[in-house]
């Protein structure tokens, strides 16, 4: 093949337009590759006040400029009243931060006058009975004359790292909550207060958020709460989970009960905390029983904690999840000789019947046609030999003998 000036040109012109076009392509890789770490090292932003369920946080009430932060006076009471431990709300129906490495939470509030409370879970409290495990998480009590730091690491239900920073602070304030390199930064108003070490309590990579006000005020208003990540760090809202369990299985209690000629329900106690927040649990609650009974939800100390104060949302959720799976609700407990608030252990006995039957009325009433069965009087006998001697009948004492004799149980149903 003969080559001439005009080839060769051709030739030329090709490879000229081969590099040309080369080097586009590698010019366009380098800008994405640059864009895309961009991208990858920007924080992560979340509205968490806009984007979280409000409607199911006990205390909590979502109003125009945000939520509104009710007192609860919810204790965890035994028949000796001085060793009540608190017992705050968390959302665990609302959405949580899914954190890893270092991230910022910053929030905006109405009426630190009146003290706010705040309080971010690694892992939600366990509560059994007349008993709460605090898991790893920090409280901050936010007042005019600075902001209160306390730590649990989970082992104790008392804090063990605890810090006052001293600062005016005004009734609107902005609080910022930092975790970096293994401390907390405590920021009022932008300025720095001062650093405690994290003691690692967000190491599941959750935080939950928690809030009460104090007793005797009117409250406070969380009027804005952003939390966002460090560079290269991911950081994600997640929603609660649904509460409708999976049946498909032919070889769960509930199936194989149903298919019983006697159709015999099949119950277990549930507690909304791990109802909400562990998987397993739910999935085992939900799909193989067909009866539940509130385990602590429905008991006097926490659905009842002030005279005039009822907190039904708790218990409203674990009734909801028994209707979306057909379930049976099996209430526990009206009328009790412990697990009752202070308020009750201390009113004068000519008052108690009263608010016995006030008591029984409300609830019975808030959830009439929805609970099938109730425990009216929980565990009136003693186990106490001696209540047994003599003649007597083997009642138990407490508070509603005290005041009524055996007969508070004949009033208890009559209200029922």
């Amino acid at each position: 093949m003969r080559r001439t000036r005009y080839g060769i040109f051709k030739l030329r012109n090709t490879k000229n337009r081969l590099f040309y076009f080369g080097g586009v392509i590698i010019a366009a890789l380098v800008c994405a590759f640059v864009l895309w770490q961009v991208v990858i090292t920007r924080p992560v932003k979340v509205d968490w006040l806009n984007q979280s369920d409000w409607m199911h946080f006990t205390g909590a009430e979502k109003v125009e400029n945000g939520v509104k932060i009710s007192p609860t006076g919810r204790v965890i009471n035994h028949r000796d009243t001085s060793t009540a431990q608190p017992n705050p709300p968390v959302n665990i129906r609302g959405s949580h931060l899914k954190v890893s490495g270092d991230f910022q939470i910053d929030m905006e509030l109405s009426g630190a006058n009146n003290e706010a409370t705040v309080q971010f879970y690694g892992k939600v409290p366990v509560i059994y009975d007349e008993w709460r495990q605090e898991r790893p998480s920090i409280r901050l009590i936010v007042k005019n004359d600075g902001l209160y730091a306390a730590i649990w690491d989970g082992t104790s239900a008392t804090s063990m790292d605890e810090r006052f920073y001293a600062i005016d602070i005004k009734n609107e304030a902005s609080i910022t909550l930092a975790r970096s390199k293994g401390n907390f930064i405590m920021k009022a108003g932008g300025r720095n207060l001062g650093i405690m070490p994290d003691h690692n309590i967000f190491a599941d990579n959750t935080v939950w958020f928690g809030a009460d006000a104090k007793s005797g005020t009117e409250g406070w208003t969380l009027t804005s709460l952003t939390a966002k990540s460090s560079k290269k760090t991911p950081l994600e809202l997640v929603s609660a989970p649904s509460l409708i369990g999976n049946r498909d299985d032919p070889n769960t209690l509930h199936n194989l009960s149903v298919k019983n000629s006697r159709k015999l329900p099949i119950g277990a106690a549930v507690s909304i905390g791990p109802l909400l927040t562990d998987n397993q649990y739910r999935n085992t609650a939900l799909s193989q029983f067909s009866m539940i009974t509130p385990e602590n939800s429905f008991k006097p100390q926490v659905i009842h904690p002030r005279e005039d104060l009822y907190l039904f949302k708790d218990s409203d959720t674990l009734v909801e999840a028994a209707e979306k799976n057909q379930m049976i609700v099996h209430g526990h407990s009206l009328v009790m000789g412990k697990a009752n608030p202070e308020w009750m252990q201390k009113s004068p006995e000519e008052k108690r019947k009263q608010i016995m039957i006030d008591h029984v009325s409300a609830i019975v009433g808030h959830y009439k046609g929805r609970v099938a069965q109730w425990d009216v009087v929980n565990e009136p006998l003693s186990e106490d030999d001696v209540d047994y001697e003599g003649g007597l009948k083997g009642m138990r004492k407490q508070m509603w003998f005290d005041a009524m004799g055996e007969e508070y149980i004949d009033i208890a149903f009559s209200g029922v």
